[in-house]
């Protein structure tokens, strides 16, 4: 049962330090697109976008239409850093 716990901890620990919604909006960002491109790419409500974004947890199925649409390994980079908190 301990272990679980730890197990537990240590997800939500990667968890607040990774924000992949947050990161997909600095990739936007810095690729001068809009959240309403970004909708439009995905076929989705810009305010339904907003509300994806802001999740703390995002599909392994939109991550990967995220990642064709921006050009951007969104795998890589989580992987990327949940070495870094590991």
């Amino acid at each position: 049962m301990h272990r679980a716990k730890e197990t537990e901890n240590t997800a939500n620990t990667i968890q607040k330090e990774i924000h992949l919604g947050n990161h997909i909006k600095e990739v936007l960002q810095s690729e001068r697109r809009s959240i309403a491109w970004f909708a439009e790419q995905m076929h989705c409500d810009r305010s339904n976008m907003y509300r994806i974004l802001s999740r703390n947890h995002l599909d392994s199925d939109f991550l990967f239409r995220a990642s064709q649409v921006l050009g951007h390994d969104l795998f890589l980079f989580a992987s990327e850093q949940m070495s870094e908190s590991i």
